[in-house]
C-alpha cells in the first residue's frame, strides 16, 4: 500500500450502555445478516466520518450513544482515530489507537466542513491519507478551478443501497454538477488534474487588462527614460558609493577615537586645573590671613612697649616732683613699687621676644606661601594654554575633520539613495515587463476558443476495460464489450445501456464500476479510500415472478470468489443480507448479524 489507509474499527460509545462496535481487516470485509440489525448504520457511520454533514440516522437502538471513534491505518503503518459526536460537530484526531486514548492524550480539532483556505479539516487529513492534497478540477465552461474536497472522492469509493440500483447515471447526480464530477472521474483515472487551467475571461475582465496593460507600458517608458539619465549602471554606481562610505566610516571611526583620546586628556587636564585653581585660592586666602595676623603682631608689639615706656617713666627715679604724671600730667594718687615695675617691664619685654619670635615664623611662612603661589601660578597658566590647545585641537583640528567626514558620508548617501532609487526602478521595470507578458498572453486572441481535456469514451476506454475485466470474474452472462456512453454519461454492457437493466444486473455493475476504479489506480501514486458496497446483490434470491430484476445465484456468489481470490483490494468492505459462499469462508472476515445480536448490542 503506496498510499492511503485501511479501516481497522467502527465504535460508537455512550453512557451506561454496551459498546457497539464492529473490526475489520485487510482484504474482504463482509457483512451479512437480516434487515434492521445495523448494516445500514455502519454505512451511515462511515459516511459521516468520512465527513458527511448529516449524522447517522436516530434509531432507537441508538439513542443512548453519544460519541463515534473511526480508527485507521495509513500505508506506513501509522495509527490515526477520529473521533466525534452524533450531531454534526466537529473531529477530534488521536495518532492512537481507540483502546489506548485517555483523556489527558494530546489532539488535533478537524472542522467537519471542507475548506480550500483550512489545512484542519477532516477533508484535508483524508486527502492527505491519499496523496490528493491541492488537487483542482474544473466546475464549468470558461474554465474555472477548485480545490478537490474528500466528499468528491468518497461517492467513487461507496455505494449505499438506495444508490446501487439507480437508473441514473453513476457519474453525474445533477446536470449542474456533471463538469465537475466528470473531472474528478477524470481525475482519479488518469491522475491528471485541472490545476494548470486557467479560467476563461468575461468582457469586461478583458477590458480592464488591456487597460492595465496600457498603464503598465506607460510605467515601462518612463522608467525606461529615467534610467537612461545614468551613464554608469546603477548596480556598479552602488558598490563604488558603498565602498567609499565605508571607507569614510572607517576613517571617521579612527578620528572619532583620537577625538576621543584628546577630550579624555582635556578632562584629565581640567580636573588637574581645578585642583590647582583651588589651591590657588586657597593660598591667597592664608595669605591674606598672614598679612592680618602680622599687623596684629606689629600692635601687640608697639602696645607692649608703650607699657615699657610708661613703666620706666613711672619709676620713682622719675616722678616728676609735683607727684604728675610725665605722660598725661594727671595726679597719681598712690606709688608703684620699683620691684612691680621692673617686673612689668620684664614680662612686656619677654611677650615682645615671643611675638617677634612668632612674627619671624610668620614671615618664613609668608615666604613659602609666596613661593608656591608663584608655582601654582606658573603651573596653572600651563594648564590654561594645555586645554586652550586640546579644545583648538578639537573645534578647528580632528573636529572639524570629521565634521566634513560626516558631510562628504550625507553625500555619498544622498547619492546612494538616487542609486537606490534607481535599482528600484530597474527591479519595477523587470516585474513591469514580467507583468505585461503575463497580461499579454492573459488576453485571448480574437478567435481563440478554449478547449479543455474532458472525459470521453476514449479517455475512459482503460477503465472499460477494467469494468469488464472484473464483470468477467463475476461470470457475467453474455459479456461482449463495456464502453463508455458520452451521451449518457454512464456504461453500455454488451451493448445496452446500464440504465435498461434490470435492478439487480445495475447494482452488480455499480459494484464492478466501484472494484475497477480501485483496480485501476492500484499502481498509482495516489488513492481514493477504502471501497464500501452496500446491497450490491440486492435482488439476488427475490421472488421469481420479479423476472428481470433478480441476478442468478451464480452471479451473487462469483461476485463474492472474485473479490475474495481474484481482486488485490488492499481492503472491501461489503454489506449484504446473504452470506457469502462457504468455499471463501477461510479467506475473508465475516461479520454476521442476527435479530438478537446486531451491530448494536441489546439489552
Amino acid at each position: 500500500m503506496k498510499t492511503g489507509f485501511i479501516i481497522k474499527e467502527l465504535r460508537l460509545i455512550g453512557k451506561s450502555v454496551e459498546n457497539a462496535n464492529v473490526v475489520f481487516k485487510r482484504g474482504v470485509n463482509i457483512i451479512t445478516g437480516p434487515s434492521n440489525v445495523g448494516k445500514s448504520y455502519i454505512f451511515q457511520c462511515f459516511n459521516y466520518m468520512f465527513g458527511g454533514s448529516k449524522p447517522p440516522k436516530p434509531i432507537k437502538e441508538s439513542r443512548n450513544y453519544d460519541f463515534i471513534y473511526l480508527e485507521l491505518i495509513d500505508s506506513t503503518n501509522t495509527t490515526y482515530t477520529l473521533l466525534s459526536d452524533l450531531k454534526g460537530g466537529n473531529f477530534k484526531l488521536y495518532n492512537l489507537s481507540i483502546d489506548k486514548i485517555k483523556e489527558t492524550d494530546e489532539f488535533e480539532i478537524l472542522d467537519r466542513k471542507h475548506s480550500p483556505y483550512n489545512e484542519q479539516t477532516v477533508s484535508a487529513f483524508l486527502l492527505k491519507l491519499n496523496n490528493l492534497t491541492g488537487k483542482k478540477i474544473r466546475t464549468n465552461q470558461k474554465g474555472k478551478t477548485r480545490p478537490i474536497s474528500y466528499r468528491d472522492i468518497v461517492k467513487f469509493s461507496m455505494v449505499n443501497e438506495s444508490k446501487i440500483t439507480t437508473e441514473e447515471s453513476l457519474i453525474v447526480s445533477h446536470y449542474t454538477k456533471a463538469t465537475e464530477e466528470l473531472n474528478v472521474l477524470k481525475l482519479i483515472v488518469t491522475g491528471n488534474d485541472d490545476s494548470n487551467i486557467i479560467e476563461s475571461l468575461s468582457q469586461n475582465q478583458i477590458a480592464n487588462r488591456k487597460g492595465k496593460l496600457e498603464i503598465l507600458k506607460e510605467f515601462i517608458n518612463d522608467n525606461t527614460k529615467d534610467l537612461k539619465t545614468f551613464k554608469v549602471e546603477p548596480s556598479l554606481m552602488l558598490n563604488e558609493t558603498n565602498s567609499l562610505i565605508e571607507k569614510l566610516t572607517e576613517n571617521h571611526s579612527n578620528l572619532q577615537n583620537k577625538f576621543n583620546e584628546i577630550e579624555s586628556e582635556r578632562v584629565k587636564t581640567l580636573d588637574i586645573l581645578h585642583k590647582r585653581q583651588s589651591r590657588k585660592r586657597v593660598i591667597e586666602e592664608l595669605y591674606k590671613r598672614t598679612d592680618l595676623l602680622k599687623s596684629h603682631y606689629y600692635s601687640d608689639v608697639s602696645r607692649l612697649k608703650s607699657t615699657i615706656e610708661t613703666s620706666i617713666l613711672l619709676n620713682e627715679e622719675n616722678h616728676s616732683e609735683n607727684g604728675n604724671c610725665p605722660l598725661c600730667n594727671g595726679e597719681i594718687e598712690g606709688k608703684c613699687s620699683i620691684e612691680d615695675i621692673n617686673k612689668i617691664i620684664d614680662s612686656c619685654s619677654k611677650e615682645i621676644q615671643k611675638i617677634e619670635s612668632l612674627i619671624q615664623e610668620l614671615l618664613e611662612s609668608e615666604k613659602m606661601l609666596k613661593e608656591e603661589f608663584k608655582d601654582i601660578s606658573i603651573e596653572v597658566s600651563d594648564l590654561e594654554k594645555n586645554i586652550n590647545k586640546y579644545t583648538l585641537e578639537i573645534d578647528k583640528g580632528v573636529g572639524l575633520e570629521m565634521s566634513l567626514i560626516i558631510e562628504q558620508i550625507n553625500q555619498q548617501n544622498e547619492k546612494k539613495s538616487i542609486v537606490l532609487g534607481a535599482l528600484y526602478k530597474s527591479e519595477q521595470l523587470e516585474k513591469f515587463k514580467a507583468e505585461k507578458e503575463k497580461l499579454e498572453s492573459s488576453i485571448p486572441k480574437s478567435s481563440s476558443k478554449e478547449t479543455f481535456e474532458h472525459i470521453s469514451t476514449a479517455s475512459l476506454t482503460p477503465l472499460s476495460k477494467v469494468i469488464k475485466s472484473v464483470l468477467k470474474g463475476y461470470n457475467y452472462p453474455n459479456l461482449t464489450d463495456v464502453s463508455y456512453s458520452e451521451e449518457q454519461n454512464d456504461f453500455v454492457i454488451s451493448g445496452e445501456d446500464r440504465n435498461l437493466s434490470g435492478k439487480g444486473v445495475r447494482a452488480i455493475i455499480y459494484s464492478a464500476f466501484i472494484v475497477a476504479l480501485q483496480e485501476l489506480i492500484l499502481k498509482k501514486e495516489y488513492s481514493i479510500g477504502v471501497p464500501i458496497i452496500d446491497s450490491p446483490l440486492v435482488s439476488y434470491k427475490k421472488p421469481k415472478n420479479i423476472g428481470a430484476e433478480r441476478i442468478s445465484d451464480d452471479l451473487a456468489m462469483d461476485f463474492y470468489r472474485y473479490i475474495c481470490n481474484q481482486s488485490d483490494l488492499e481492503q472491501i468492505i461489503v454489506i449484504e443480507n446473504e452470506v457469502p459462499p462457504t468455499d471463501i469462508k477461510e479467506s475473508i472476515n465475516h461479520i454476521k448479524y442476527t435479530r438478537e445480536n446486531g451491530f448494536i448490542p441489546t439489552k
